[in-house]
């Protein structure tokens, strides 16, 4: 269920965007993690492990 709220993303506001993504890869189930992965690394940006910013994604929110 949490699949369909991923294209729901376009329609927030900018800076509820990656919030609201959190929100919601904190409850996708286990066997969606590929999908989980995929948008984060093209749509959201990969959090770095030390206190750095995200790193840029292939396609930039503001688009």
């Amino acid at each position: 269920q949490q699949i369909r709220c991923l294209p729901a993303l376009a329609f927030l506001p900018i800076g509820d965007v990656i919030p609201t993504f959190g929100q919601i890869k904190y409850q996708f189930p286990a066997e969606g993690e590929p999908v989980i992965t995929y948008f984060e690394e093209n749509y959201i940006g990969v959090k770095s492990r030390l206190s750095r910013p995200r790193k840029l994604p292939k396609f930039d929110i503001p688009l």
